[in-house]
């Protein structure tokens, strides 16, 4: 079994410096919210202070990796990438011979671990190894710890985790390298996790359907898209598990590429696992790998959501994006409708950066 030589997963740079982003989210926000409303509420001058203070750094806030000072875990919510701890490193092994995965199933699969992991504490050992599979899948997704040789030997944990899946998804993305994968976490130079991302078959179809004997928390898979036509720019989006919480969406002409669509949202789900969730929710934005793509997410004042109801948003998010195979910004709102009620819970939209690293003629995944 032959393996490449190992790649060093390195922080993705901001292309973009920070305060340009946070303006643009900003005006981009007032522009929709003045359209609605013809002023701005309480709670969105209060998010304006937010981004605002945000855009007066001229540090680049995301790179908090080497600083761990600068990073106040209060202040995730208004967008800063969750630091990595001193010495922390990945090594990534691509295993040529055992053929390619599916981009967009890696894309999923690391937004499920990471969804199913949010409730999480970000600093939360891992005591047993972890493995993540969805029935509709093609791709396998294992974690195994490294047995301690010492008492002093750092142990992994649920933070290590969700940044050593991130480096390799944007790793992965950035060598066109989706192939089977092993992923070495190690801190001050000690292996103390492997992450590995490998091709499986998948469950058989009978009769056009998929065989649905897999465990009932996997078996929901397929949201419902309510729309006008198959191209619809606008419409609704459910998953029939929670047919009450509902994605309103609508698609601009703006490409984007879909590399910058998941890796923004698997940085939201990070700022969610690491803030403080004594804290309530009021919102937050996070930035692709890149920097060709930012997303705000921004509570209602109708009610209070949770920070488990803004990850079913973005698993939501993902699954759209999938399911509609239309790779360009949106806006969305995200409404409960039981008991006879329609409340909003929370908005926002993904906002392209400049030309968001598109060259005409090119794929944008």
């Amino acid at each position: 079994m032959e393996l490449r030589a190992p790649r060093i997963a390195s922080s993705p740079k901001i292309v973009l410096g920070a305060p340009t982003v946070f303006l643009k989210l900003f005006s981009r926000f007032h522009r929709s919210v003045d359209a609605l409303t013809m002023k701005l509420s309480t709670d969105i001058l209060q998010l304006a202070l937010c981004l605002v203070y945000l855009s007066v750094s001229d540090t680049d806030i995301y790179n908090t990796h080497n600083d761990n000072s600068k990073c106040d875990k209060n202040s995730l919510s208004n967008g800063i990438r969750p630091p990595e701890p001193p010495g922390f490193a990945t090594k990534m092994y691509y295993h040529a011979e055992a053929g390619r995965l599916s981009p967009i199933g890696v894309y999923l699969l690391a937004v499920t671990y990471f969804h199913a992991h949010q409730r999480w504490a970000w600093t939360l050992p891992l005591y047993t190894d972890a493995m993540q599979e969805r029935p509709d899948i093609p791709v396998t997704l294992i974690v195994k710890r490294v047995k301690a040789s010492a008492a002093e030997t750092p142990v992994l944990n649920n933070g290590h985790v969700l940044l050593g899946i991130y480096a390799a998804v944007d790793l992965m993305s950035k060598d066109s390298s989706f192939l089977s994968t092993k992923v070495d976490v190690s801190l001050h130079g000690t292996t103390i996790g492997r992450i590995f991302l490998t091709a499986r078959q998948l469950p058989r179809i009978e009769n056009g359907a998929l065989n649905t004997s897999a465990p009932a928390s996997t078996a929901s898979t397929s949201p419902i898209i309510n729309s006008s036509s198959a191209n619809s720019d606008s419409g609704t989006f459910v998953d029939p598990a929670y047919p009450s919480d509902i994605l309103y969406y609508t698609f601009s002409d703006r490409r984007i590429k879909s590399h910058d669509i998941f890796t923004c949202i698997l940085e939201a789900f990070m700022i969610l696992t690491y803030d403080d969730k004594t804290i309530p929710f009021f919102a937050f934005n996070a930035v692709s790998a890149t920097g060709n793509l930012a997303l705000n997410v921004h509570a209602s004042d109708e009610v209070r959501i949770t920070y488990n109801g803004v990850g079913w948003l973005l698993r939501l998010l993902a699954s759209l994006y999938v399911r509609k195979k239309r790779f360009d910004e949106i806006e969305f709102t995200f409404r409960d409708e039981s008991m006879g009620r329609s409340v909003k819970q929370a908005e926002g939209f993904f906002l392209r950066v400049g030309n968001g690293g598109l060259i005409e003629g090119a794929d944008i995944a």
